[in-house]
């Protein structure tokens, strides 16, 4: 399991970012959690784009760890239910299988953001690898969420 402390310059020490990634045969199951000292509104926003119908969403993103480079493109059906969990399931792409959530629990003050998910590339990676890649892919895409979350965060000392 890795574990980092996201608090650059003016930021809250509260913020962490934990990953765990394990392997089973070709899946990868992906455990993921971030702590934010934002409201939990502030936090579930981020993860949405507006609250409605089903959503068809087509991702694309680069991982990589050391010299191995992979193209991640996966088409996502996503459904909301807010204000608290967001499940997604892939419909095509080159992943065999996606499918997850985001949970967002906490208080007006603190929110804790979990990602789980059980992926299995089309294409193959060497067993040792992907653990690697998929925890430096979803560690990025956490520091993305952090960002956005601290964005929207109101300045301190206003009302």
């Amino acid at each position: 399991m890795a574990t980092a402390a996201l608090a650059p310059p003016g930021a809250r020490a509260a913020d962490t970012l934990e990953t765990d990634v394990t392997r089973e045969g070709r899946v990868l199951h992906v455990r993921a959690t971030l702590g934010a000292d934002a409201s939990t509104a502030i936090c579930y926003a981020v993860l949405v784009s507006a609250p409605g119908e089903p959503i068809v969403l087509r991702q694309v993103g680069e991982a990589s760890a050391g010299p191995f480079d992979y193209t991640l493109d996966v088409t996502l059906a996503v459904r909301e239910h807010p204000p608290e969990r967001i499940e997604f399931e892939r419909l095509e792409g080159n992943l065999r299988q996606m499918k997850g959530s985001w949970t967002v629990a906490g208080t007006a003050t603190h929110c804790d953001i979990a990602y789980l998910a059980d992926i299995e590339p089309a294409f193959w990676v060497p067993p040792l690898i992907g653990p690697v890649l998929m925890r430096n892919r979803v560690e990025k895409q956490l520091e993305g969420v952090l960002q956005e979350v601290r964005r929207r965060m109101p300045a301190a000392g206003s009302p």
